[in-house]
C-alpha cells in the first residue's frame, strides 16, 4: 500500500468516527455554576458524586440524578445543576454526566467554607472545604446579646 492510499484511509476513518453531535458534556452547557461547600453540607463530605442531568427543553434541566450522594448533598448540588446552570437548547434529550469530588484539607475553621474549587477536563469538579473545628454550641448563631 502506498503513502498516499494510507493516508487516504486515515482520513476516512476519522471522518467515520466523528460524532455528528455534542462529544463531551461541556459541548452541551451554556453557562454552569461551580460547585462549592455551603452551609450544612459538610456533614455530607468527603464524598464522590457522579450528576447526570437530562437537557429538557430551551436548555433547561428536566431531571438531574445523583450518584452517591446523600440526600442533604443532592439538596445542595440542585442549586448548581438546576437553578444556576443553563445547557444548550440543541442538546435537548441528551443526558450529560459530571462528576463532584469534594475532599476536606487544610487547617479548620469555625464555619464551613470552600477553600478552592477547581475543573478538570473533561467533566469533573473537584471542590476543597476546610475541616470545621469542634463546637460544643449547638447553635452559635443564635447566642443572645
Amino acid at each position: 500500500m502506498s503513502h498516499h492510499t494510507t493516508c487516504r484511509l486515515i482520513t476516512t476513518l476519522f471522518l467515520c468516527t466523528t460524532p455528528s453531535l455534542a462529544d463531551g458534556p461541556l459541548d452541551c452547557v451554556n453557562e454552569i455554576a461551580v460547585p462549592r461547600v455551603n452551609g450544612n453540607v459538610i456533614v455530607s463530605i468527603p464524598a464522590t458524586v457522579q450528576v447526570h442531568v437530562s437537557i429538557g427543553k430551551k436548555g433547561i434541566a428536566r431531571a438531574v440524578e445523583y450518584e452517591g450522594a446523600k440526600p442533604l448533598l443532592r439538596i445542595a448540588l440542585d442549586q448548581f445543576f438546576k437553578r444556576e446552570s443553563s445547557y444548550l437548547p440543541t442538546c435537548s434529550g441528551r443526558t450529560i454526566t459530571f462528576v463532584v469530588r469534594y475532599t476536606v484539607e487544610g487547617v479548620p475553621t469555625s464555619e464551613p467554607l470552600s477553600a478552592a474549587a477547581r475543573f478538570k477536563p473533561p467533566n469533573e469538579f473537584i471542590v476543597v472545604a476546610y475541616p470545621v473545628k469542634p463546637s460544643l454550641d449547638a447553635f452559635p448563631e443564635i447566642k443572645p446579646k
